[in-house]
């Protein structure tokens, strides 16, 4: 996102999304486009793609997560796609990014399937981290939250708190 701010718009803010947060970039450049450029690139710069390799190792790890989850054996598939993320470390753009995000979705539904509910609430809050507007995340942010012995009221709180 690159937007000049103010009525003037003599300040240029850029953000990307990076890890569990964004990286933020202002400064008072007038809004001019070459400088909203040079913004975008500082933010761009700073997110590096993760190799082809551990690209390709991510998808099988997800295809063979998949195959552990439609034969019902949730605690492995969990951690075959905790293998396939681990393949991303901190880095990732674009596309890789997506599949980040799935993963740890995935990761999270095969944990509440095998009843590991405090892990599937990380996971999912993981992948809602990086697609803020995941309903899938947020669905089993929800159920994590409303599932186990510790579904109390600290927990629904959780979960409210969770779909604003």
């Amino acid at each position: 996102d690159i937007k000049p701010t103010g009525d003037d718009y003599d300040v240029c803010v850029a953000t990307h999304a990076f890890g569990k947060g964004r990286i933020l970039y202002i400064g008072d450049e007038g809004g001019e486009p070459a400088s909203c450029e040079l913004a975008a690139a500082f933010c761009l710069a700073a997110v590096t793609p993760i190799s082809e390799e551990n690209f390709t190792n991510a998808l099988r790890g997800k295809a063979e997560g998949n195959s552990l989850f439609t034969a019902e054996e949730y605690n492995e598939a969990a951690a075959r796609y905790s293998e396939a993320i681990a393949e991303f470390g901190d880095q990732g753009t674009g596309s890789q990014r997506a599949l980040l995000a799935v993963l740890h979705g995935n990761c999270a539904e095969a944990l509440l399937r095998a009843g590991r509910v405090d892990e599937a609430n990380a996971a999912a809050r993981a992948a809602l981290a990086i697609e803020p507007e995941n309903a899938k995340a947020l669905s089993r942010i929800v159920r994590s939250c409303c599932a186990g012995a510790g579904a109390g009221a600290r927990r629904m709180n959780e979960a409210v708190v969770a779909m604003k």
